[in-house]
């Protein structure tokens, strides 16, 4: 597999993952392609979740769903607590976050472009 490969798989993986957190009624749900700003990922893909309950719903979802599929998390963190959720598939790394962390920590202003070209958008946008 070339990295064009790779990197599209990625991108199949974060729509994919954007599409069950949407629904879980996950709202700001983004992904963003950082492929040429990090050597760690390909893609990011942001949630808010309504509570802590549902984060660590929608983890769980998520990890099933994927594992079904063969796909498989290198490390889950935070589903414990569920304020901050990072599940790392190592071409993509999914953040769900409680409202308020969401809001304190601001994640993608770190990532997204100025005009947004790397971000694509889905369902239950605020």
């Amino acid at each position: 597999m070339d990295k064009n490969d790779i990197k599209q798989k990625a991108k199949e993986t974060a729509e994919k993952i954007a599409r069950l957190l949407a629904d879980k009624q996950n709202t700001n749900i983004i992904t963003i392609d950082v492929s040429e700003k990090s050597n760690v990922t390909d893609y990011f893909v942001l949630s808010t979740a309504k509570s802590q309950t549902n984060a660590k719903t929608v983890c769980e979802y998520i990890q099933e769903t994927l594992e079904a599929e063969g796909i498989f998390a290198t490390r889950i963190e935070g589903e414990k607590v569920g304020n901050w959720i990072v599940m790392d598939y190592t071409t993509v790394i999914v953040h769900i976050f409680h409202e308020s962390e969401r809001e304190m920590y601001k994640l993608e202003r770190l990532w997204v472009e100025p005009d947004e070209s790397n971000v694509t958008r889905y369902m239950g946008v605020k």
